[in-house]
């Protein structure tokens, strides 16, 4: 097999997965130095920022009462083992919508996450919260959920062909995600995720 990869792009090349043995060996000492425990090169980890967001979410752990796998056939409410927006990440999110108060929320690609959304929006906020949701490809699970909750918008385009007048009305107070990279940024404000990161 590698050399299959390597007809292709030779050892160390930009797109090799196969890294160029000798220029390892060159770099030896820049590449395997001993780092700190919280160094990572490029990127400041607001080690305390992401300490505080740990008890944030840890606070919250016992309202996350949702069930592990769909129960009575109701696919539109929140499951744990959905298989794509499992436990750890949706008790943040949950965490963070709880903590943070926002006035609306963006999600860029919506599924699972979204259904977390609208259930703590009915749940604690009584529908105040402004949901929008564009997903041009909703599934089924995400058409019935908008139905039963009945306070999110569908946006079913991509997110390119979505005016830039929408983006445009972001203000503070916004959760904006999206399923494509860690960290979201679609408002003139930080989210939850990108002050920890910060």
């Amino acid at each position: 097999m590698d050399r299959e990869v390597g007809k292709i792009f030779p050892p160390g090349h930009f797109y090799s997965p196969i890294p160029n043995i000798k220029e390892v060996r060159r770099r030896e000492e820049k590449i395997f130095r001993v780092r700190t425990d919280n160094e990572v090169l490029g990127i400041d980890l607001n080690k305390e920022e992401q300490l505080k967001h740990l008890e944030i979410i840890g606070s919250y752990v016992d309202l996350f009462d949702y069930p592990e796998t769909p129960e009575h056939n109701l696919k539109c409410i929140y499951y744990k083992n959905n298989g794509v927006f499992e436990k750890l990440d949706a008790l943040a999110y949950f965490a963070f919508i709880i903590h943070y108060r926002p006035n609306r929320i963006v999600e860029i690609g919506s599924g699972f996450s979204s259904l977390i959304a609208m259930d703590v929006n009915k749940k604690f906020y009584n529908d105040k919260i402004e949901i929008a949701l564009i997903e041009p490809y909703p599934s089924d699970y995400l058409r019935r959920g908008i139905l039963f909750y009945r306070n999110a918008e569908l946006i079913d385009q991509p997110v390119q062909d979505v005016d830039l007048s929408f983006f445009e009305t972001l203000e503070e107070n916004v959760i904006s995600r999206n399923n494509f990279t860690p960290q979201s940024t679609t408002s003139r404000t930080q989210t939850p995720f990108q002050q920890a990161a910060s």
